[in-house]
């Protein structure tokens, strides 16, 4: 965790890190958090499952869940709601190729948080990962639980988790 005030080179100091490591084999994970989607559910996380499939403006609908799809399978296989539950979390349509997720509210997420943990681990055992929190202060209470988690699975894989917050900042 590297924690301070605005300014003092929390951001630089990763940057510092990645440069660094750019030639080691590794996954690099990113996740940005912003004061401006404190409200929104797994913000952080759904913005960098959209870099990581290579979303751009403006693909089509159709194009973006092959890209989910294409995503969700290098890291191994998570079951055949694994694309229709984070497509309709992402708000892609489904196009009549997946029902719509069943489940109440709790359900869907335990299974969200499940592929998205398993995701994580399928990545890591493929290679190092280096993963990146920015601005931790603004995560939505959904994304800390999911990041609670995480801490608690990565202290056993081959993961390093930089997580830059300031502390004064009220959440």
């Amino acid at each position: 965790v590297l924690s301070g005030e605005a300014g003092i080179g929390k951001s630089r100091i990763v940057l510092a890190l990645r440069e660094r490591i750019r030639n080691e084999p590794r996954f690099r994970i990113g996740y940005s958090c912003s004061p401006h989607h404190m409200d929104s559910a797994l913000w952080p996380v759904f913005v960098q499952l959209q870099r990581a499939a290579g979303y751009l403006r403006e693909d089509a609908s159709w194009l973006k869940l092959e890209k989910l799809e294409q995503l969700l399978d290098k890291a191994g296989g998570f079951g055949e709601d694994a694309t229709p539950l984070l497509a309709d979390l992402m708000g892609l349509p489904l196009l009549g190729r997946y029902a719509a997720p069943a489940g109440t509210p709790q359900e869907k997420k335990a299974r969200v948080f499940g592929i998205l943990l398993a995701q994580m681990e399928g990545l890591s055992r493929q290679r190092p990962m280096l993963m990146v929190l920015e601005d931790a202060h603004w995560l939505d209470p959904t994304s800390a639980e999911l990041f609670e988690r995480m801490v608690d699975r990565i202290r056993v894989l081959p993961i390093l988790l930089v997580a830059t917050l300031r502390p004064d900042v009220p959440t």
